[in-house]
């Protein structure tokens, strides 16, 4: 019987709890607590949701999730952290992962569980499974591949492309992007896939 290949597990196409995207969408507001649901989506069809319990009204801050995973009814609290910003600028807010106990910005959905990253041995990142050739690829042409993704962060609601009449580091970084992938012709993708263009 042959061996079937195995994929490692990705932390790029896991489920993530982001703390940036808590505090925009005001599950942490100091002294309150709030129930909601988080819902992840791909290309506007849901794939995924869990309640949130978050509150800061206790000496500890904290969320708890509930959700299922595989049939059986998962719910546990995760603390919340805050640490000086750098910027001088108040606090940051940091998950304390409930297995390894490190601070960090994300949490990942692995196993049933949303944890860091290093609570996951043989999970890695996409970047760290692409082949050589892959690479070569992604590096001359990857921009005119992304050209639909840097649009779409430009016209995403709320972007900032000025502060101050002075266009943001990140509009200007988005920009050359579309510039890089915008000289790339669509024959040179086709010779490309034909093989006969190298990368």
């Amino acid at each position: 019987m042959p061996k079937f290949p195995t994929f490692p597990q990705t932390f790029d196409n896991s489920l993530q709890i982001n703390i940036t995207n808590l505090k925009k969408w005001n599950y942490l507001q100091p002294g309150t607590d709030r129930i909601g649901t988080l819902i992840w989506s791909v290309r506007g069809e849901e794939t995924a949701k869990i309640s949130i319990y978050t509150n800061t009204k206790e000496v500890i801050h904290y969320i708890d999730l509930y959700y299922k995973w595989n049939e059986k009814n998962i719910n546990y609290r995760i603390s919340i952290e805050y640490v000086p910003s750098n910027l001088g600028k108040g606090n940051m807010p940091f998950f304390i992962c409930p297995q390894t106990g490190k601070r960090c910005r994300k949490l990942y959905l692995i196993g049933g569980y949303f944890l860091h990253r290093t609570a996951f041995k043989h999970a890695v990142y996409l970047k760290q499974i692409e082949s050589k050739f892959y690479r070569r690829i992604n590096k001359k042409y990857g921009a005119y591949f992304d050209l639909d993704k840097m649009y779409h962060k430009i016209y995403k609601k709320h972007f900032k492309t000025h502060y101050n009449g002075i266009e943001t580091k990140q509009y200007k970084k988005i920009k050359k992007r579309i510039e890089q992938g915008k000289k790339i012709t669509y024959r040179e993708i086709e010779l490309l896939y034909m093989g006969i263009l190298k990368p």
